[in-house]
């Protein structure tokens, strides 16, 4: 997505903000787009950032929930299974960690360069 791009979607969307404010909430504009911004960030953001940061959460949370064989003795393996628990999830906390900056570089490899001959600033 270009800039011009992502600049025109928050304009059209502080747009239908204000609108949203204007004609149902009727608060003052200031307080009424920064009501709905929190709003709609929240219902988008929230679902996202929790499927991605509880994954390794709960895969810890379920290896240490894990009971013994029914007489109140710890399963034999249980150890082992939480401590390959942490590995994995710290391994693919740091891989995932890592390697975001070269696929946002990836991503946005089709923005120009600024050795591009035409974006060089004229000096008079």
């Amino acid at each position: 997505m270009q800039t011009l791009d992502l600049i025109a979607v928050l304009i059209v969307l502080t747009a239908a903000f204000g609108y949203v404010n204007l004609r149902l909430l009727k608060l003052p504009p200031t307080i009424g787009l920064m009501a709905l911004t929190l709003l709609f960030s929240m219902i988008l953001l929230i679902p996202v950032l929790t499927g991605v940061g509880l994954r390794g959460g709960i895969s810890v949370a379920l290896a240490l929930s894990l009971r013994g064989l029914g007489d109140g003795h710890a399963s034999p393996h249980r150890e082992l299974i939480v401590s390959m628990t942490y590995v994995i999830v710290v391994f693919s906390i740091l891989v995932q960690g890592l390697t975001v900056g070269t696929l946002t570089g990836a991503l946005l490899s089709d923005r120009p360069k600024p050795s591009d001959p035409s974006l060089q600033v004229v000096r008079l």
